[in-house]
């Protein structure tokens, strides 16, 4: 694995969720909820230059995915690439500064990065995660998904870096303030992935001769806690592979990578 990759969440949670991913003076963005202003802030104060940023990757269209695309791309005078089956009719005010439609299964590049999207099981249409591949590094981000599907799978065993959703406590949700329709919709196979889920997934990869980190992302505001999640993980995690679960709305920088194969894991952090 490279060690001049560099790579950060910008912040994720129900609020706001952006990704950003830099080698070789080149940088490339997943999605962005926060104001154009706030994502550049953020970015530059964990030593990125978002001027170099080459295109912006769009997972789908809930806004807190979607809300600073708009203005972010125009800013930076970049693409997005989004699925083809992607509306942004009253999604965005306008328009991107420039469209790129790409489809599941087929890889595309951007600078020194190739990507390739992949479905998910999300209701909103065109939804995908990414396959990201860098200099002999493989990141993968699987959020927003009700369930895990083979390929889905396939991705995060190869890879070297997994960014998993970790949105909700069953226990929070079952007991909690919101409609049961909305519980059922967080449930269903077109929500997202419990606690328990995602330290399932985590378990099912312990074979996987590359993976290096899990960063555990998009934590439900009303329905998880870093607390509630890292006991979780804690009394189900099966392996010894280092984890790090962002809090919400708050900056995580990417650990370094290693440079040689996989080797037991050391510190299991939460940053």
């Amino acid at each position: 694995m490279s060690p001049g990759v560099r790579f950060a969440v910008i912040g994720s949670g129900s609020s706001a969720n952006a990704y950003l991913f830099e080698y070789d003076g080149y940088g490339l963005a997943v999605d962005n909820g926060f104001s154009c202003r706030k994502f550049i802030e953020r970015a530059g104060s964990l030593g990125f230059d978002p001027s170099r940023i080459g295109k912006i990757l769009l997972t789908h269209t809930h806004s807190d995915h979607v809300r600073g695309v708009e203005r972010l791309s125009k800013h930076l005078k970049v693409p997005v690439c989004m699925g083809t089956e992607v509306s942004l009719k009253g999604v965005v005010k306008n328009n991107v500064y420039a469209r790129a439609d790409v489809e599941p299964g087929t890889e595309y590049r951007a600078g020194p990065f190739s990507f390739t999207p992949f479905a998910l099981s999300h209701d909103c249409p065109g939804a995908m995660g990414y396959r990201i591949a860098v200099d002999g590094t493989v990141f993968t981000l699987v959020t927003d998904t009700g369930t895990i599907t083979p390929e889905m799978h396939s991705h995060a065993f190869e890879s070297d870096v997994l960014f998993l959703e970790a949105n909700y406590d069953p226990g929070m949700l079952a007991g909690g303030p919101y409609p049961l329709v909305l519980k059922r919709r967080i449930r269903s196979e077109l929500g997202h992935l419990s606690n328990p889920d995602a330290v399932e997934f985590i378990n099912d990869l312990s074979l996987s001769p590359s993976l290096s980190r899990v960063y555990l992302c998009h934590l439900s505001l009303n329905n998880n806690s870093v607390e509630v999640l890292g006991d979780e993980i804690r009394n189900g995690l099966g392996w010894d592979i280092p984890y790090t679960i962002c809090p919400r709305g708050e900056m995580v920088m990417g650990h370094p990578l290693p440079a040689g194969p996989r080797t037991q894991a050391g510190d299991r952090c939460r940053s």
